[in-house]
């Protein structure tokens, strides 16, 4: 695994622990539909940044909670997009149009470096995203986390 889909992968654990399911109802689905609902939103996405395909692929299902109850998940979807770097911030200002212009919740949103950005956003229907360039790569990281479930079944 290249160095920055590394450190994609280790802030990517951190932060799906941190961003837990606190309480309140959530829809019931097994681990397979909550994989296959954040796999559809890969696709949605990969569509807007002009059909590319995602390299590193994975959605994993882990805790909503810290000591909560082990049967509520959330689903993380990590990607690479092949992005050439002079693409990233344009891509990312196009990104976070459509986003805002379909009513998300922009939450960051900043140039890093030259060429090198971040762009958060919460959909309306309560999937995170998360877009990293990097200045030094021709990737841009993408990470999508599901909003809660229960499984119907002990996990």
């Amino acid at each position: 695994m290249s160095r920055p889909a590394t450190r994609i992968a280790a802030l990517a654990i951190v932060v799906l622990t941190l961003t837990g399911c606190f309480g309140g109802d959530v829809e019931t689905r097994t681990e397979d539909e909550a994989k296959a609902l954040v796999r559809d939103r890969s696709a949605q996405l990969a569509t807007q940044l002009g059909g590319v395909a995602f390299t590193e692929a994975k959605e994993n299902p882990g805790p909503c909670t810290s000591g909560g109850n082990a049967d509520v998940f959330a689903v993380q979807g990590s990607y690479q997009a092949p992005l050439p770097t002079a693409e990233q911030i344009p891509t990312l200002n196009r990104i976070r149009d459509a986003w805002k212009r379909d009513g998300w919740e922009i939450t960051d949103d900043r140039v890093i470096e030259p060429n090198a950005g971040i762009l958060r956003a919460k959909s309306s229907d309560g999937y995170t995203y998360h877009l990293t360039s990097a200045r030094s790569t021709t990737e841009l990281g993408v990470i999508i986390y599901s909003p809660c479930f229960e499984s119907p079944t002990p996990r």
